[in-house]
């Protein structure tokens, strides 16, 4: 049950292209200023597939999270890391 999720994962994300942070639309960027204040998008992907985008966003004091958001910035999943 376990190994058939991880794989399930792992396939999923491998349907992520990285893209340059400027390529995100607008509705992404809009809602990752919202969410996040204070943030920066250190890296970007594009699954055109799915019409999704993950997104690594930092902060300057280390706090980080990668969030998947769909293309009108609708947040599908987070997980945020703390910092240091």
């Amino acid at each position: 049950e376990l190994m058939n999720k991880l794989l399930l994962t792992v396939a999923a994300l491998e349907g992520f292209i990285r893209i340059a942070p400027s390529d995100l639309p607008q509705a992404v960027r809009d809602a990752l200023d919202k969410k996040y204040p204070g943030s920066f998008v250190e890296e970007a992907y594009h699954d055109a597939a799915a019409s999704l985008y993950k997104v690594i966003v930092k902060k300057s004091d280390g706090w980080s999270a990668t969030v998947i958001l769909d293309k009108e910035g609708f947040i599908r999943q987070a997980s945020e890391t703390p910092a240091a």
